[in-house]
């Protein structure tokens, strides 16, 4: 146990935790650290290393796919029975029944269907060619008669 311990691993209060809350923490560190432990070997969870070296990738990835293979929950056993609370909730199909079942369109519809104006309406935001006084093209460009001279 180290002020890393005490001031990084279990911040509640940050670097700047006040040593009268730091007194109070202290004892219940090397709990925590076991309470960690145990559920690391109980569980097989991965989590980030507790030494300072550079951390690999290909060896994280290594130790996750040994979890995977070795707790054989991606594999099927004969005789096991699923309970119907057992079984997962299919997102995508019951999205789709409430899109095309429910009041989704409907509303949608009531929301966005309305007639909408197909008129252009430009407004100029250059002052100077407001003031400059010259001619426009039947399609509201602002050509200047030198640029029609070449």
């Amino acid at each position: 146990m180290n002020i890393k311990d005490i001031k990084v691993t279990y911040r509640s209060e940050g670097p700047n935790i006040k040593w009268s809350y730091l007194k109070k923490l202290h004892p219940a560190i090397p709990t925590i650290w076991a309470v960690i432990n145990f559920i690391e070997q109980a569980f097989g969870t991965i989590v980030r290393g507790k030494k300072h070296t550079i951390p690999s990738t290909e060896k994280d990835i290594t130790k996750l796919r040994q979890s995977y293979a070795d707790s054989k929950i991606h594999e099927t056993r004969p005789g096991r029975v699923q309970r119907a609370t057992e079984k997962a909730n299919d997102v995508n199909h019951l999205g789709i029944q409430q899109l095309s079942v429910g009041r989704f369109w409907a509303t949608w519809n009531h929301d966005h269907g309305f007639k909408r104006s197909l008129r252009e309406e430009w407004t100029k935001s250059n002052p100077e060619t407001e003031t400059s006084g010259s001619a426009e093209s039947p399609s509201g460009g602002g050509a200047s008669p030198d640029e029609g001279a070449a």
